[in-house]
């Protein structure tokens, strides 16, 4: 994937590759061809259309493949097709003026945002977290000014996730973070994105978004001890699923012991986040009068709300959504 961003004018239909096919024998048809990729931030999506004649019918279609890498070497894909009625005449040059000029990018807009939106909104604050000081503004019910910002340094290289590599179910983003004032030297963060597509022009200035939990997520630290669990199991019996070398595994069977212990003894060593981000049709987090740097809003998913103002400053709010079952301590 491209770190930049770089658009294809739809309207340049100079821009669009196109062919047509000889008439043959087995289809005798006259069958025009256009394509078209297009990147930006994240997303690469390319797009072919097929415009043919057939025993007087005229036929069009489009398939549509998005490509997002939510993690470095690693990639996300998915091919649609697009369905839809296209009036156009046989000539490849109008069959690709009028695909994308109408019908096929209002298909792509909500290709683009329905589909991939989770995956797009993770990306985002991957790339964060492996940059320079990322922070997060604190989401805060009843603020009319811009929210205090939670400020972490992560510590280099720790930043992946735990996820099936076919459903995508797991952890959203694992990470160490430096501990500001030791020991320890560092905590383990655990972080549950939560994205929405919005138009900056519609959202309020005082708008604030802390994220919807899937209803299992609810449970907080006992959510995020059984998926590691499980994951560490599915491995054993099938290394395709949750793919994890030795160290990973490794690694992961730390955490879930530091977890276990956090849960029974009150060790805490591992802090898990829930981060409600509002995204634009560019995948660029909105701006608003509450979250002057970005519509990215933290709050305490599991962990020790007294910890993290004592190492970091900040006040930061449990999430509503957690039940009260020892997530919080």
């Amino acid at each position: 994937m491209v770190g930049e961003v770089v658009r294809v004018n739809r309207r340049a239909i100079n821009a669009v590759a196109e062919r047509k096919a000889v008439d043959t024998p087995l289809l005798k048809a006259d069958i025009a061809y256009a394509s078209f990729t297009e990147v930006s931030g994240p997303v690469r999506i390319t797009g072919g259309f097929t415009h043919g004649t057939t025993t007087g019918k005229s036929r069009t279609g489009a398939t549509v493949r998005v490509e997002i890498e939510p993690m470095p070497g690693e990639t996300t894909q998915a091919t649609f097709k697009v369905k839809g009625k296209f009036e156009v005449g046989s000539s490849p040059a109008n069959m690709a003026n009028f695909l994308l000029k109408n019908n096929f990018f209002e298909h792509m807009l909500a290709l683009k945002i329905s589909q991939f939106i989770g995956t797009i909104g993770e990306v985002n604050i991957v790339k964060k977290l492996m940059g320079a000081s990322p922070r997060f503004h604190l989401y805060q019910e009843g603020a009319t000014t811009a929210t205090p910002l939670l400020n972490l340094n992560v510590v280099a290289g720790s930043v992946t996730h735990l996820q099936h590599s076919r459903t995508k179910n797991g952890l959203d983003i694992i990470a160490k973070v430096v501990n500001p004032s030791p020991p320890p030297p560092h905590f383990w963060a655990i972080f549950e994105i939560k994205t929405k597509a919005m138009h900056e022009k519609d959202v309020p200035p005082l708008a604030q978004y802390q994220g919807e939990l899937a209803v299992k997520q609810r449970e907080g630290i006992d959510y995020v001890i059984k998926t590691i669990e499980k994951a560490l199991k599915a491995n054993e019996k099938n290394p395709s699923g949750f793919i994890m070398d030795r160290d990973k595994i490794k690694e992961m069977r730390k955490l879930l012991f530091a977890l276990n212990a956090q849960k029974i003894n009150g060790d805490n060593r591992v802090l898990g986040f829930v981060i409600g981000q509002g995204i634009d049709k560019e995948y660029k987090a909105v701006k608003n009068s509450i979250s002057s740097e970005g519509l990215q809003q933290i709050t305490l998913w599991f962990g020790n709300k007294s910890l993290v103002k004592e190492k970091f400053g900040v006040d930061i709010m449990e999430h509503s959504q957690v039940v009260k079952n020892g997530s919080f301590n």
